[in-house]
């Protein structure tokens, strides 16, 4: 069994702004970017935006899931199992132990995953994101024009 969980921003990362002007990277570069850590980036509201020096770096969670996939015993592929679980609702996966590794009948026990649980570790992730994002500007600031060279636009299947 796997645990697929994607995320969607709200508004979606694009990259630092081209109309930034030398004084706004120059601004950003009077921190000493290496001491920048995940802590220092602020969620505007529970869900983000992430910001730091005036400047968002990721955008809010619009939506949360995850999906689970199992091997077909028959075909060997991956398949879905059951429906998405939007992790902003009050659900917890409760898997069998059985579903995802080989075990004895009598040690097949239910795993308990909390969505709240979850979601805490999004939002940790999301300033951790927001943190690669502008070290990783920072370091490539001075390119002309500037862009986020990690970025890539979302996908036709992300707007599903």
């Amino acid at each position: 069994m796997v645990l697929i969980a994607k995320y969607q921003e709200s508004p979606k990362y694009t990259n630092p702004p081209q109309k930034w002007k030398k004084e706004h990277v120059e601004r950003l570069r009077s921190d000493d970017t290496s001491a920048v850590a995940p802590s220092h980036f602020t969620m505007q509201e529970a869900d983000g935006p992430v910001v730091y020096g005036g400047f968002m770096w990721a955008g809010g969670i619009a939506e949360a899931f995850i999906e689970v996939w199992k091997r077909n015993a028959g075909t060997g592929l991956a398949e879905k199992f059951g429906d998405r679980i939007d992790l902003f609702s009050e659900n917890s996966l409760k898997p069998k132990l059985s579903e995802s590794i080989e075990v004895d009948p009598e040690h097949d026990t239910t795993v308990s995953i909390s969505s709240q649980e979850l979601m805490d570790q999004v939002k940790k992730d999301l300033r951790r994101l927001a943190c690669y994002r502008f070290k990783n500007f920072m370091a490539k600031g001075e390119r002309t024009p500037l862009i986020d060279q990690d970025y890539q636009p979302p996908s036709e299947t992300d707007e599903e």
